[in-house]
């Protein structure tokens, strides 16, 4: 659905930040964060794996319109909690 109201001027913001186009979320289990995502129909756009710290990483990429979100956890192991941004 569009909205009919015209466009209203960018808010100004002290680091002169127009707009985001990259968000990084962690996440202590990453199979439960895709799953999620899953769940609401969002499939990943791209997948990367390497190392962070010397600990293996996953990184996936969603894009919601303009933005790509990058979902970054450990591909094996999982722990409880919140993912964070």
């Amino acid at each position: 659905a569009r909205s009919d109201t015209g466009s209203v001027a960018p808010a100004v913001h002290a680091n002169g930040v127009m707009a985001i186009d990259h968000v990084v979320l962690l996440s202590p289990d990453l199979h439960r964060t895709v799953e999620s995502f899953a769940g609401v129909g969002l499939g990943p756009r791209r997948e990367r794996d390497g190392e962070l710290g010397g600990r293996p990483i996953r990184q996936i990429f969603y894009r919601f319109g303009e933005v790509i979100v990058e979902v970054v956890g450990n591909p094996v192991a999982a722990a409880e909690g919140p993912s964070t941004l």
